[in-house]
């Protein structure tokens, strides 16, 4: 399974609107260390980290990314419904007189 990744602010892990430990934990850095670039007086970097917090989603709590169990029961249900059904068919077809008949025209 492979999983995508994304950049977000971490709000969580933050201090200030959360894009050094965002950014951080998106390549796998030290945040000390970001936040020190990001500490650095600079103003051009200041206008960077405000408009990454502004356009950065915040990063999704573990709730969001685990998916409800309700639904995902239902979801497994439906495909179980719908394998037996094919087998269903299978079953219908193997069972009847023209699988028989091609059968024994075939062999």
């Amino acid at each position: 399974m492979t999983h995508s990744r994304q950049l977000y602010k971490d709000e969580v892990n933050g201090i200030f609107f959360g894009v050094c430990a965002g950014l951080a934990d998106y390549f796998n850095l030290n945040v000390v260390l970001v936040r020190l670039v990001f500490v650095v007086p600079f103003p051009p970097i200041w206008i960077i980290y405000f408009m990454l917090a502004l356009v950065l989603p915040p990063k999704p709590t573990h709730a969001q990314l685990v998916p409800n169990f309700n639904e995902t029961l239902v979801a497994v249900r439906k495909q179980l419904h719908h394998i037996e059904q094919d087998i269903l068919c299978i079953e219908a077809y193997v069972i009847s007189d023209e699988f028989e008949l091609r059968r024994k025209l075939w062999d």
